[in-house]
């Protein structure tokens, strides 16, 4: 991050934690780092602490490994770096960030969610992996192209994917067969196709989980369709569609 020393880092989004390693260009610490950075010739001299802000839960796997393994890992290769995790809830980490941002005082590291990532990069606290990472391109070639353009904003990638959704359908038969459907959907447009003999039958063709933008936008976009202006300044089509 940017911070009070020359030394600061800007954070970095990680979420391919055994990633850390690579993707640190310095330490918080107050000591002097080296031009190169961990990852590059000569880091293996600097010394300091790296602050990492996570929202896993206490006693989860995640902590477990995070602890027992990838920080162990991390300060035998790096025996003058310390890891500190912190952990803080989800419901109050982008809070916590924003607050952060302001006072300067932003970790090294952070698991975030990715919408967050546009937020951040604008604020101009997130290093671009792709230009300050030394290894990004090799852990971009190993990462599903999809779950990586989560962290893309304005030409450049912030972060690192941990996580990402896997969406199935899942469909009842008999539904199906009242309507003479013999068959589930595999596109779309065959679920479309679909819809109105489901109707005719009293019977929904599809059911989501909830209505929050993790389930709607993908639907909305995919039908060539958006809820803003391209400035992102207006909305228009849904309280009004009527």
């Amino acid at each position: 991050m940017k911070g009070n020393s020359v030394n600061s880092l800007r954070t970095v989004i990680i979420a391919a934690s055994a990633a850390v390693a690579l993707t640190l260009t310095g330490c918080s610490g107050g000591e002097t780092a080296p031009t190169g950075g961990i990852g590059q010739p000569g880091a293996t001299d600097i010394s300091g602490t790296v602050t990492f802000w996570h929202a896993y839960s206490a006693d989860s796997p995640e902590v477990e490994t995070l602890q027992k393994t990838i920080i162990p890992a991390f300060e035998k290769k790096f025996p003058d770096v310390k890891v500190k995790d912190v952990a803080i809830p989800y419901d109050d980490l982008h809070q916590k960030l924003v607050t952060a941002v302001a006072g300067d005082q932003l970790p090294d590291l952070v698991r975030a969610d990715i919408g967050w990532v546009p937020e951040l990069a604008n604020l101009g606290v997130l290093a671009p992996l792709d230009t300050d990472m030394p290894d990004f391109q090799k852990l971009a070639d190993s990462t599903y192209p999809g779950s990586l353009a989560t962290n893309k904003w304005k030409g450049h990638y912030y972060g690192l994917p941990l996580d990402t959704n896997t969406r199935v359908l899942l469909y009842n038969s008999e539904t199906l067969a009242s309507a003479g459907i013999s068959a589930p959907p595999k596109t779309v447009a065959e679920l479309m196709s679909m819809a109105p003999a489901l109707k005719d039958k009293g019977a929904f063709a599809f059911a989501d989980n909830g209505a929050s933008g993790w389930n709607v936008l993908p639907w909305i976009w995919s039908a060539g369709g958006d809820i803003t202006d391209p400035d992102v300044t207006k909305a228009s089509g849904f309280l009004n569609s009527a």
